[in-house]
């Protein structure tokens, strides 16, 4: 059975997507911390200077900052961006062109494709200007363009969209 910590009082069974444990050192004294979130790949504990794998004297010292380090990654905002995160995305974002582009050809206005979409039309303002009011980069995820091709392609698509998205929603301001 696997543990959270051979010291502590009792002792339980590790949740497959959460958690955080001590590693004995295979290479002598001491524990690495492991830690585990939902959507990412297990990490070790690393040193905020060197960024190099930490070993921790005690296998709860261990634990504790793996637990930190769990606490810290489900508690802060996920990046999204390549320059935010240093990963690559798996689809590219619209660029603020591309999206002026493929709206215009659609044939809808921002109002409509911000309803259609079920997002906010400052949201789409920042998809727009490529900026958010952070100041940071913010582009048009890919369903965006999915749905913007869709809408080119056949404007019974529109109507489709329409219709659905009008059936479960309780009010919206302008159409087409």
């Amino acid at each position: 059975m696997n543990q959270n910590s051979k010291t502590s009082k009792s002792g339980r069974e590790l949740d497959i997507i959460y958690g955080a444990e001590a590693i004995p050192n295979a290479n002598g004294e001491g524990f690495l911390g492991l830690y585990r979130a939902p959507g990412l790949a297990p990490g070790y504990v690393r040193d905020p200077e060197t960024n190099r794998v930490r070993f921790f004297p005690t296998e709860d010292a261990a634990i504790a900052a793996a637990s930190l380090r769990l606490f810290d990654i489900l508690n802060t905002p996920r990046l999204r961006t390549v320059n935010r995160s240093g990963k690559t995305e798996r689809y590219q974002k619209l660029t603020p062109t591309e999206l002026k582009v493929l709206v215009n050809e659609a044939g809808i206005t921002w109002t409509m494709l911000a309803y259609l979409y079920g997002t906010s039309e400052r949201r789409l303002t920042e998809w727009m200007n490529g900026v958010n009011d952070k100041g940071q980069e913010e582009r048009a995820p890919h369903p965006v363009r999915v749905l913007l091709e869709l809408f080119k392609a056949a404007s019974q698509n529109i109507d489709i969209a329409e219709r659905v998205t009008d059936s479960v929603t309780s009010h919206y301001s302008e159409k087409r």
